[in-house]
């Protein structure tokens, strides 16, 4: 029977004798305080079904990051081995074709062989596994639920089901932004800016934004002006 808010830390007010002795009593007082005087602004909660349909798409940046991780160790190991990676494989985009030839590398080698074809293994089981991840999104992508917002999003010329689904997964309800000025603090697109009487100092674009949305819009904008030359 309580109300409930939840607040990003960053944005409650304090003293700079509150931020050097800070304790349990110390923030719950100060916490009261700026509730009582309405000082606190709750950001938003997503549903309890939307929260476990976004984990989703958060699962698979974690396996990408993985995958990265995995075949940098392995591209690190050959180096330091000597073998000479060619370069018509020497690129982010690792084929078929080229795990088998670095299969084919330590084939015989017995010392090195076991090492190689394990960090092998990791790489294409991940994969593997970004793949069937991926084929879920477009599930979720074609579910009642998100099958007209997506195929507006998509009809947008740079914008893919990846980057469709990571919008509506991570905004939820648009309309609660009250403007789009507020939809842009949260992606994360304003600028940031720096005054004290006379001087004004602008610092470019925020901080304060989604990573992973502002990142992944920069790519699609990319993708827009190589098709379209007008934008």
């Amino acid at each position: 029977g309580i109300h409930c808010i939840v607040v990003n830390p960053a944005d409650i007010p304090e003293t700079h004798r509150e931020q050097k002795s800070k304790t349990d009593p110390v923030d719950a007082r100060k916490l009261a305080r700026h509730l009582a005087a309405g000082l606190l602004q709750p950001v938003h909660v997503p549903s309890e079904k939307l929260q476990k349909q976004r984990s989703l798409i958060r699962f698979r940046k974690k396996l990408w990051g993985d995958l990265v991780r995995a075949k940098n160790r392995l591209k690190s190991e050959l180096v330091f081995h000597g073998i000479i990676i060619p370069l018509k494989y020497d690129n982010p985009h690792w084929s078929h074709n080229f795990l088998s030839w670095i299969e084919q590398q330590v084939q015989d080698d017995p010392d090195l062989k076991d090492t190689i074809l394990l960090m092998l293994e990791e790489v294409r089981l991940l994969r593997t596994l970004l793949l069937k991840t991926e084929k879920k999104l477009r599930l979720l992508m074609r579910s009642e639920d998100f099958d007209h917002a997506s195929t507006l999003l998509r009809s947008i010329t740079g914008i893919g089901p990846l980057t469709a689904m990571l919008f509506l997964l991570e905004v939820g309800d648009i309309n609660r932004f009250k403007s789009f000025d507020a939809l842009n603090r949260f992606v994360g697109f304003c600028p940031d800016a720096h005054s004290s009487g006379q001087s004004l100092r602008h610092t470019g674009i925020t901080v304060r934004r989604h990573n992973q949305l502002r990142t992944m819009i920069f790519e699609s904008a990319w993708q827009l002006i190589r098709i379209d030359r007008a934008m």
